[in-house]
């Protein structure tokens, strides 16, 4: 014989919840980064990501219950910020090459 059962710990309605993956901590406080400069996120290529030319703002939160999924914001943020779930920091290096010319003449043997 096998049973399955769900057990409900706890239930939240009207609660603000982000991504797990949006939720960091450091120092023991937790925090979320939120875009200053509000983006269109209904097209369709924004939700593969997007370039943002301006760095996100750290903002403390307090979280409450969480999920295998979301977590609830108790306080920091307000309804409409915009979070960031993922960054991917591009670092552009600079390759800079040295061209030298090694010019000969007049010897036998040497390049032109």
């Amino acid at each position: 014989m096998s049973a399955s059962a769900n057990i409900i710990t706890d239930t939240q309605q009207n609660v603000l919840t982000v991504p797990n993956s949006a939720v960091k901590t450091k120092n023991g406080s937790h925090y979320v980064l939120v875009l200053s400069q509000k983006q269109d996120l209904t097209s369709s290529t924004a939700s593969q990501g997007f370039s943002s030319t301006v760095a996100p703002t750290q903002k403390t939160v307090e979280i409450g219950v969480a999920d295998d999924t979301s977590t609830q914001i108790t306080s920091g943020l307000a309804e409409g910020d915009q979070v960031v779930t993922r960054t991917i920091t591009s670092t552009k290096t600079a390759a800079t090459t040295r061209a030298t010319q090694n010019l000969m003449g007049g010897g036998t043997g040497g390049p032109p």
